[in-house]
């Protein structure tokens, strides 16, 4: 009906995919942007190690805001795939692809070269998921 309030919505019976558990600051229901900015640090920590770095945004399934990754220039995006599919429960099955806009498919074995070489500084890629 037109004009009437929107449903409450627990987080069991939502659609987006959630972010780790282990990532929830409490108990309740944490926001998208909340858990996309966990997220983002915990890729600072995990992928960052050196004064050489870019930042990449990748574009996921399920969830609205780019994640933003302050990724090393020696890492590659097999690291990349491997830190999603570790923290992100949607894409633990590993069957998603890189597409770098407009659509060019990144084959997977160019992911084994490093951001750098690959020349992926400051790049903004999708991450799609597979119907397989």
């Amino acid at each position: 009906m037109l004009g009437s309030p929107a449903p409450n919505v627990t987080p069991s019976t939502t659609t987006q995919a959630p972010i780790r558990s282990a990532m929830a600051t409490g108990s309740s229901a944490s926001s998208t942007s909340t858990d996309v900015s966990q997220l983002e640090k915990l890729a600072e920590q995990q992928l960052k190690s050196s004064s050489s770095s870019t930042t990449m945004r990748l574009r996921l399934p399920n969830i609205s805001t780019p994640l933003r990754v302050v990724i090393d220039l020696g890492r590659t995006l097999a690291d990349v795939r491997k830190f999603l599919s570790t923290n992100i429960p949607s894409l633990q099955s590993n069957q998603f692809e890189f597409i770098e806009p407009p659509s060019t498919k990144i084959k997977r074995e160019d992911e084994n070269k490093t951001i750098g070489d690959a020349k992926l500084t400051n790049a903004a890629l999708v991450v799609r998921a597979l119907n397989l």
